[in-house]
């Protein structure tokens, strides 16, 4: 007789975010357009979540596999729960997930059963079909009130209509001190070299200190952790090459930055980090179809367990993504908002202490994590 399936624990949802992370790391790394980029795989993860919850059949299938969910993804909602729980009373970080629905439209009771009690959403209903513009001004304000301002014009011109029935949305604030801040004062100037035959002089934050640092011979990179206040971390990964970046991309899934940062020791590390302000938006439509799941954007797409099928199916026509981040010498603030819009009709989509010198001065991934999970990701390769 086969065995039943053992529990879940939170620690598989963790994985499945960090694994999730990395492949869509190197979905958004292939834009050569995006020297600088940065994203929220948490964010994004939610709001795809939320919408497995209302899918069946391979549609379901098809958003669990590229969550990086375990096959007893069913049993993924009390973990969810207890993931967000957990997170609630962080001073540093806020997550919000919101629900918003046509006036017109019918929705499954048993969805926002579960968006509401598993994943702690709002949902609210919204006239698409009379005013789509204005409903585009509310969104907005939503998504800039949950991102203390950061976030603005997620939802552009155009990318709701009369059509749009459902639209899931996440936001995160991130904001945290360094636990040992650098000084104004202690900060130089020094060549950050965008290529090894050229450099562009960028602000340095230095300091000496004892830090947590990794050195890694095979995938040829360094890394470091500087802590914030609370309970995240800056992640650094440092190519040991200027012209290395492309190199430790390409090997990330291998890398797992979880697992490497639990393997750091202390050494005592001078340190030099570039200040840096990155602000992105995406449309994940491409990167979620080479993910494994393409079926959501297409009228085959499945979501009877969030309304019933009528004569025009109901599937996704973009998910968006924005996010910012800015390093300085008192810390960092990020943010980030997703949403994934919902439609019954074709519309067009706009696309022993060791001395270490850890000198970021070329091109490197960065990532805010705690000991569990990523929370942001991205790279700078030039100012």
């Amino acid at each position: 007789m086969a065995m039943a399936n053992a529990p879940l624990e939170v620690s598989s949802l963790y994985s499945a975010i960090n694994d999730f992370s990395a492949a869509l790391y190197n979905e958004l790394g292939q834009d050569k357009t995006k020297q600088n980029f940065v994203f929220s795989p948490l964010s994004i993860h939610l709001v795809l979540f939320l919408a497995s919850v209302g899918a069946k059949g391979s549609t379901y299938e098809e958003i669990t596999n590229a969550l990086r969910l375990p096959k007893q993804g069913a049993e993924m909602l009390p973990l969810y729960k207890e993931f967000l729980f957990y997170h609630e009373e962080a001073e540093e970080l806020k997550l919000k997930t919101g629900v918003f629905i046509d006036k017109s439209f019918n929705v499954n009771p048993n969805f926002i059963e579960k968006a509401q009690r598993y994943l702690d959403s709002t949902v609210e209903s919204l006239n698409f079909a009379n005013d789509p513009a204005k409903q585009i001004d509310y969104l907005n304000e939503w998504v800039q009130n949950y991102t203390d301002g950061k976030i603005n014009n997620l939802f552009v011109p155009g990318s709701i209509s009369q059509d749009t029935k459902i639209v899931l949305a996440n936001t995160i604030h991130f904001s945290d001190q360094w636990k040992d801040p650098f000084l104004t004062e202690e900060m130089m100037d020094m060549p950050f070299y965008i290529t090894p035959a050229k450099s562009i002089s960028r602000p340095m934050l230095h300091k000496v200190k004892r830090y947590q640092y990794y050195k890694d011979s095979t995938y040829k990179f360094s890394a470091m952790r500087i802590p914030y206040k609370g309970n995240f971390d800056m992640i650094v990964l440092l190519p040991d090459a200027v012209d290395g970046l492309s190199e430790l991309e390409s090997n990330l899934a291998k890398i797992n930055i979880i697992e490497m940062s639990r393997k750091m020791t202390t050494h005592l590390v001078t340190v030099c980090l570039p200040k840096f302000k990155i602000e992105e938006a995406f449309s994940l439509l491409s990167p979620l179809k080479n993910m494994g799941c393409p079926t959501i954007f297409t009228e085959k797409a499945d979501f009877t367990d969030l309304a019933p099928r009528t004569s025009n199916s109901l599937y996704v026509s973009n998910v968006l993504h924005k996010a910012t981040i800015d390093v300085s010498e008192n810390g960092t603030e990020a943010t980030a908002a997703t949403a994934l819009i919902m439609v019954t009709k074709v519309m067009t989509i706009s696309n022993p202490v060791d001395k270490v010198n850890f000198q970021v001065d070329h091109p490197f991934i960065f990532a805010i994590a705690n000991k569990e999970f990523v929370l942001f990701m991205g790279r700078v390769k030039e100012f």
